[in-house]
């Protein structure tokens, strides 16, 4: 009966793929009554987990050495309790071992995203990034990353699913921009008139 609590683990809330899907993310887990928690490093897109009622933990992940690390995962795991997290969410490598041990040590479920193709010319970086494929559930962002994942990191079959990214069309509905919003950022880009503009959401 209780709602449903989900805690995502990444480095940074810096405007990047991982970030924004992670805003996504906690954006429909509060809007399907759960409990949203993201930590991370910080960074611009907190305002965004602010505003869709999640709720944001600092940690200090870009600290290294054995004592830092270990210190991270008794945070994650404090904030597992206290939040009443059921799945611990991890989307980078590099965060993905601490929400793994402290998941683990929680008994929640431990889920990853894979948003890229990850280094594994050696072995020092395929065991580094081996934590993607070693979760109760594998997420792919495509067909090209699964595929990655599959010829890497042989896993169980049922364990990797494949889930494109989305973008929410109306917030680019030409008819919701102004001339006005259309001047406007013309002139603080500084762009020339009639030159045309491709932009990627």
């Amino acid at each position: 009966s209780a709602r449903l609590g989900v805690l995502q683990v990444l480095p940074d809330m810096m405007s990047n793929g991982p970030a924004r899907a992670a805003v996504d993310a906690a954006a429909a887990v509060v809007a399907a009554g759960g409990r949203a928690v993201v930590a991370s490093g910080g960074g611009p897109l907190e305002v965004d987990l602010q505003r869709c009622g999640a709720t944001h933990i600092l940690l200090p992940f870009h600290s290294v050495g054995a004592f830092a690390r270990w210190a991270n995962v008794r945070r994650l795991m404090r904030a597992i309790r206290r939040h009443g997290i059921a799945i611990v969410h991890a989307r980078v490598p590099e965060t993905a071992w601490l929400a793994k041990k402290a998941a683990q040590m929680s008994g929640a479920w431990f889920v990853v995203t894979c948003h890229g193709n990850h280094d594994v010319s050696s072995l020092v970086a395929r065991r580094r990034n081996a934590v993607m494929a070693y979760a109760e559930r594998v997420i792919a962002v495509s067909q090209t990353v699964a595929e990655h994942l599959r010829a890497s990191y042989p896993m169980p079959s049922g364990r990797l699913s494949v889930v494109p990214p989305g973008i929410d069309l109306q917030r680019f509905d030409p008819a919701r921009v102004s001339a006005e919003r259309i001047a406007q950022l013309a002139q603080q880009w500084r762009l020339p008139d009639g030159v045309p503009v491709i932009m990627l959401p």
